[in-house]
Protein backbone atom coordinates (compact mmCIF):
# COMPACT_ATOMS: atom_id res chain seq x y z
CA UNK A 1 0.00 0.00 0.00
CA UNK A 2 1.18 3.14 -0.67
CA UNK A 3 1.97 6.37 1.17
CA UNK A 4 -1.65 7.83 -0.84
CA UNK A 5 -3.55 5.12 -0.26
CA UNK A 6 -2.81 4.35 3.01
CA UNK A 7 -3.64 8.29 3.47
CA UNK A 8 -7.21 7.63 1.73
CA UNK A 9 -7.91 4.22 3.63
CA UNK A 10 -7.52 6.37 6.40
CA UNK A 11 -9.70 8.86 5.74
CA UNK A 12 -12.60 6.45 5.58
CA UNK A 13 -12.62 5.86 9.42
CA UNK A 14 -14.68 8.10 11.83
CA UNK A 15 -11.76 9.13 13.75
CA UNK A 16 -9.85 10.69 11.02
CA UNK A 17 -10.47 14.26 9.69
CA UNK A 18 -8.73 15.42 6.08
CA UNK A 19 -6.23 18.20 6.51
CA UNK A 20 -4.96 20.25 3.65
CA UNK A 21 -1.18 20.28 5.08
CA UNK A 22 -1.69 16.48 5.99
CA UNK A 23 -2.51 15.96 2.59
CA UNK A 24 0.80 18.16 1.14
CA UNK A 25 2.63 16.36 3.38
CA UNK A 26 1.18 12.84 2.12
CA UNK A 27 1.55 13.86 -1.69
CA UNK A 28 5.33 14.68 -0.77
CA UNK A 29 5.72 11.88 0.23
CA UNK A 30 4.12 9.85 -2.01
CA UNK A 31 6.67 11.84 -4.85
CA UNK A 32 9.33 10.44 -2.75
CA UNK A 33 8.10 6.97 -2.66
CA UNK A 34 7.54 6.48 -6.24
CA UNK A 35 10.69 8.13 -7.11
CA UNK A 36 12.38 5.77 -4.96
CA UNK A 37 10.32 2.42 -6.15
CA UNK A 38 11.42 3.54 -9.84
CA UNK A 39 14.97 4.41 -9.45
CA UNK A 40 14.69 0.62 -7.75
CA UNK A 41 12.79 -1.11 -10.84
CA UNK A 42 15.59 0.69 -12.95
CA UNK A 43 18.65 -0.58 -10.73
CA UNK A 44 20.94 -2.79 -13.50
CA UNK A 45 21.64 -6.66 -12.99
CA UNK A 46 23.77 -8.78 -12.61
CA UNK A 47 24.80 -8.60 -16.86
CA UNK A 48 23.77 -5.06 -16.71
CA UNK A 49 26.92 -4.37 -13.91
CA UNK A 50 28.85 -6.51 -16.44
CA UNK A 51 28.33 -5.49 -19.66
CA UNK A 52 26.51 -2.14 -19.09
CA UNK A 53 27.97 1.25 -20.55
CA UNK A 54 30.52 3.28 -18.67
Amino acid sequence: MTPLERYQADLKRPDFFHDAAQETAVRHLQRLYDDLVHAQNNKPGVFGKLFGKK
